[in-house]
């Protein structure tokens, strides 16, 4: 059987690899959560790109960029 990407699910990707490379990539995301008490993988960062990021974290996320001077846009955390 053969998965169908649509456009719009690429393009979520792509958003969410933009951000997470406009926030100084994984890494940096990852000693932020840490900071923040935030139990998490690098692993799990990675996989951001494909299934998007979490609920729990996008607080922390919006921080972040807030910290960066980066103004997200209102579609960054579609569902």
């Amino acid at each position: 059987m053969v998965k169908k990407i649509t456009e719009e699910a690429t393009s979520e990707d792509k958003n969410t690899a933009d951000l997470i490379k406009s926030l100084g990539g994984a890494q940096r995301i990852y000693k932020h959560l840490l900071s923040k008490n935030k139990n998490i993988s690098i692993e799990s960062i990675y996989k951001w790109k494909k299934n998007g990021i979490p609920y729990r974290y996008r607080s922390a996320i919006k921080e972040l960029s807030a910290s960066n001077n980066i103004t997200l846009e209102e579609n960054t955390f579609l569902d």
